[in-house]
């Protein structure tokens, strides 16, 4: 637990359903694994107590890592992997949206992981604003059912909407751009390099079983 890592890089490899790697990544070499049973906080703090807190942490966010890092690494920076948010966006906007906010808002995402400073964030967040202000009184329609209960007409883009406002909220997207963290070293947008880890291991897990 000595060294200190710049950034550090963490996902879960799925084996079956009851079993999962946490795997932690730093410099291009595996520093930290941990088997358990699901990706719950208490799992992945047993894999961060072992490593000391990096400046930065990059994950997809999901499952307790996020409460891991918090109780474990509390002054680590988080950057959510953008291709991770761009998927999260895209899922319920649809790959091939029928509605036109739904196509406008694909725009919006497939942009997203092509961010690379300052302008392009600043951009993007002036692109997403715009398409909640054109859309507004469109995501605002509802649906009134025969029970009488009232719904939002469209939900999956509501939906969307609403994670969006919430990774814009929490800070995460653009750490990566943090003139402080740069000048020590780079930091990556994506979990493109544990993923590639990751491909590997499945593939030698899946040879050995």
């Amino acid at each position: 637990m000595d060294e200190v890592h710049h950034v550090v890089h963490v996902d879960g490899i799925h084996l079956h359903r009851d079993a999962v790697v946490l795997i932690a990544v730093a410099g291009g070499h595996v520093i930290g694994w941990h088997v358990a049973k699901s990706e719950k906080a208490a799992a992945w703090q047993c894999l961060m107590a072992r490593i000391a807190p990096p400046d930065v942490l990059v994950c997809d966010g999901g499952g307790g890592v996020l409460k891991a890092a918090k109780a474990t690494w509390p002054d680590t920076r988080i950057q959510r992997c953008l291709f991770h948010v761009q998927a999260n966006i895209l899922e319920p906007a649809g790959r091939r949206p029928r509605l036109e906010a739904g196509r406008q808002l694909r725009r919006v995402a497939l942009s997203l992981p092509r961010v690379g400073d300052a302008g392009g964030a600043a951009e993007w967040l002036v692109s997403y604003n715009r398409w909640e202000q054109d859309f507004a009184s469109f995501l605002d329609e509802k649906s009134e059912y025969a029970d009488g209960s009232v719904n939002d007409m469209h939900q999956r883009l509501v939906k969307a909407r609403r994670m969006i406002r919430r990774r814009i909220r929490e800070g995460q997207l653009f750490t990566f751009l943090d003139e402080g963290l740069a000048s020590v070293g780079p930091v990556p947008s994506t979990n493109n390099l544990i993923e590639s880890w990751n491909a590997r291991l499945r593939d030698m897990l899946r040879r050995h079983r």
